[in-house]
């Protein structure tokens, strides 16, 4: 479930200035999982962790069992899914910040030059949670899941989350327009797009311990060059 609000303010301080700012703010949580879900993973975690689990999953002489590949890979994250009912979605920015700057001049030696930049930010997301061995989770009380050891020994806390940082972005550009018959307007302009990045890595998801489980890569600085006709 989501919902929230959008802020935007238009400014002219001159005719020749625009200013533009815009705000959002997002309040985004899990709520109601299926019914047919929740009957679902509980009537398989009581068939997994009886006799049908003792399976062995890839061999004769592997020791591993399919229990507990299902603990692990299902039950374990169900269970994290399960405890973020009501509370804040991961991975969801919370609140975004836009502020847009354009100068145009219509007059002089730079008559047709327009100039501006313009500042990006997110809020950070969450990526992860801390472990915590006293946590209880909400299903452990639910009997099909009441033999899997696993739950009563702890699990991801969803009040002790991991955060990002906040996204920070700056653009810029420069262009340049002029008539070149009664109905024909040429247009021209570099637009640079995070301003002083490099490529680089960036953490999307923190494992228990708080290393990193995930990243992915933020490309930097790049140049785009537009040219176009109006008419």
């Amino acid at each position: 479930m989501s919902d929230g609000y959008e802020i935007e303010l238009n400014y002219r301080p001159t005719k020749n200035w625009n200013i533009l700012a815009n705000y959002s703010k997002v309040s985004a949580t899990h709520e109601n999982v299926d019914p047919v879900s929740v009957q679902f993973i509980g009537a398989m975690t009581k068939f997994m962790n009886g006799p049908g689990g003792q399976i062995r999953e890839w061999f004769n002489g592997d020791t591993g069992m399919l229990v507990g590949q299902w603990n692990s890979s299902i039950v374990a994250p169900y269970a994290v899914l399960m405890n973020e009912l009501g509370h804040e979605a991961p991975e969801v920015s919370p609140w975004r910040l836009n502020l847009v700057s354009t100068y145009t001049f219509d007059h002089g030696a730079l008559k047709g030059v327009k100039f501006g930049g313009a500042f990006r930010e997110e809020g950070g997301r969450i990526l992860g949670y801390h472990f915590n061995s006293k946590i209880k989770n909400s299903i452990s009380s639910d009997p099909n899941f009441s033999d899997v050891v696993l739950l009563t020994l702890g699990g991801l806390d969803v009040n002790q989350p991991f955060r990002g940082k906040n996204d920070t972005h700056f653009d810029a550009w420069v262009g340049y327009s002029r008539k070149v018959s009664s109905k024909i307007v040429w247009n021209i302009q570099l637009n640079i797009q995070d301003v002083g990045e490099k490529d680089r890595l960036i953490t999307s998801k923190i494992n228990p311990d708080g290393s990193i489980a995930l990243a992915r890569i933020a490309q930097g600085m790049g140049f785009r060059l537009e040219n176009s006709f109006d008419f």
